[in-house]
């Protein structure tokens, strides 16, 4: 980028003929900006956006108010109140986390869905510190039993008051009109990854328009989402939120975790010595004592329509009598369907078990690893079961990660609608936790592909994204690890949630312009020059990359 914020003199909002609702003139402010009475913390942070982002725009403050005020001809009502009322303006016909914007006369009225799922969901465990949760949960719910990591906690922003799993769709709105005003959010770097036009003059166009997402599931996760303020509002620009509370985690270690403390039963065998990594899934005790840690988290949780039956994490091996009884299947069916048949004779069983006591529960379960392979025990997954489908779209370049759309489309062949696919998508080369060299990866081409085969056949995505270390992040005030080589894809990831007929070279082409320059053409003789030799040192034949700190990569 040449410049640290970038200044764009022309103003996006005025193309075009028609009725306007002004908001500043000659950089002062003709307008205010009001809010309900007691407001929900995410539309005071969606007026607090508004006033701060029109501010850098223009240099005009507008005030915030819950009262109209006699003197000042034209508002700007941000959320639902009694004023929009009467308008006749509602969000009762908005799907998911939707939101609407309209302008007309002097008016705009910014509103959407918004619904705190985690602060009343949650609020029996919420405030309690991460020292004492252990022993608040073990004394609720009377066994040795690890308190269900079902949504993180840090995804809260302390400053705003929400957090990013909350469906903020007033707030959205909000973004939505400041990019209609040439507003871009590029990269969670204000200095150099906002984009803001400079204007003296800001109007709005008469409109009205009505938002829905594509996926009521969009979730961009990593260790601390919601640890610093702009980088919580910049994963806010582009929408991410959820509809509903649909957890999927590792619901099985909540039995298992505490291995000494567990009856062995629970934990298979190999050469006759017992390994505690490795769950029996055809232990009787192991399943009826699952039904009844599943009982108490829904018990503690009662607004969440969905049961997760989730294996445990790093699971790499069989029980060897479970094994000897035909239910390892790497001989048939590879390494990603070994555990798929062993895997889903447990799901099956839990949720019959579980219906009989609690008719009409939905339940969510994985499939990853050595279960990422639909099971041959049954055709058809029942219609209240969805699954989580983990993949890794950034490698699909590679050879050995081609067959994941494949697994996929097999999946959906066994599904009945388009809510039981929720995928889980790794981005983790980018974080400095792991190996990969620091190096962009870019595919937009095949994170379209991703798209086109989801919209209609799934709930939404997950994606965990590259995060950075504990001394990284405070260095930086970022939680996201190596922002400038990610940004790009989390940013049009969150554009693919919204709206399957983008035009992607539009997009970028855009995005070139605003956060690099302009290109500057070259001269006509540098035609004529021939093109530099690639170094042999990278030739796609080497074996190694080094790095100038002397790791290598192969």
């Amino acid at each position: 980028m040449n410049k640290s914020i970038l200044s764009i003199s022309f103003i996006l909002c005025l193309a075009g003929a028609g009725a306007a609702v002004d908001l500043v003139k000659d950089g002062k402010p003709v307008a205010e900006i009001v809010v309900p009475e007691n407001p929900m913390h995410s539309v005071r942070t969606a007026a607090n956006e508004l006033q701060r982002h029109l501010e850098a725009m223009s240099g005009a403050r507008l005030t915030i108010v819950t009262n109209v005020s006699s003197e000042i001809k034209n508002q700007v009502y941000v959320g639902t109140s009694e004023y929009t009322r009467k308008i006749g303006i509602t969000i009762d016909d908005i799907r998911h986390d939707g939101f609407k914007i309209f302008a007309k006369d002097n008016y705009v009225v910014l509103a959407g869905r918004d619904m705190d799922h985690v602060e009343r969901t949650f609020a029996r465990f919420k405030n309690i510190p991460k020292r004492d949760l252990r022993a608040a949960w073990e004394a609720y719910a009377g066994h040795k039993w690890r308190f269900p990591p079902i949504l993180m906690f840090t995804d809260e922003n302390k400053e705003c008051g929400f957090h990013l799993w909350d469906a903020t769709g007033t707030l959205y709105s909000v973004y939505e009109l400041l990019e209609q005003l040439g507003m871009r959010w590029y990269m969670p770097i204000p200095e150099i990854g906002t984009v803001i036009p400079k204007q003296k003059n800001i109007s709005i166009r008469e409109q009205s328009i009505k938002r829905e997402p594509e996926f009521p599931q969009r979730i961009f996760s990593d260790c601390s989402v919601g640890q610093f303020r702009h980088e919580f509002l910049w994963y806010k620009s582009m929408r991410v939120g959820t509809a509903f509370l649909m957890p999927v985690y590792h619901s099985l270690s909540g039995v298992m975790v505490y291995p000494k403390e567990q009856p062995q039963e629970y934990f298979g065998k190999v050469n006759g010595k017992i390994d505690y990594k490795i769950p029996r899934l055809t232990s009787e005790r192991l399943r009826a004592d699952m039904v009844s840690y599943l009982e108490c988290v829904d018990k503690a949780y009662p607004d969440i329509a969905y049961t997760c039956i989730g294996q445990p994490d790093g699971w790499t091996t069989l029980d060897s009598e479970d094994a000897a009884n035909g239910w390892d299947k790497l001989a048939d069916h590879g390494p990603n369907g070994r555990f798929s048949d062993y895997y889903w004779d447990f799901i099956l069983n839990i949720r019959e078990r579980y219906l009989k006591k609690h008719p009409g529960r939905k339940f969510t379960v994985c499939a990853y690893g050595y279960t990422r392979q639909p099971p041959t025990i049954i055709d058809k997954i029942p219609d209240n079961v969805t699954v989580m489908f983990s993949q890794s779209s950034p490698s699909w370049n590679l050879s050995k990660n081609n067959q994941q759309l494949k697994e996929r489309e097999e999946w959906l062949t066994r599904l009945r609608h388009k809510d039981q696919l929720f995928v889980f998508d790794y981005y983790l080369m980018h974080a400095s936790t792991y190996k990969a060299p620091p190096v962009p990866a870019i595919f937009t081409g095949q994170l379209q592909r991703n798209f086109e085969g989801l919209y209609d056949r799934s709930v939404g995505t997950l994606v965990e994204v590259g995060w950075a270390s504990l001394p990284e992040r405070n260095a930086q005030q970022l939680g996201l690890g190596r922002p400038g080589i990610s940004h790009l894809m989390l940013y049009l990831h969150g554009r693919f949630w919204w709206d399957r007929n983008i035009d992607l070279q539009a997009v970028l082409n855009e995005y070139y312009e605003l956060f690099f320059g302009p290109a500057v053409p070259l001269p006509d003789k540098a035609a004529a020059t021939p093109p530099l030799e690639r170094p042999s040192a990278i030739e796609p034949s080497a074996s190694t990359i080094t790095l100038p700190d002397g790791r290598t990569f192969a």
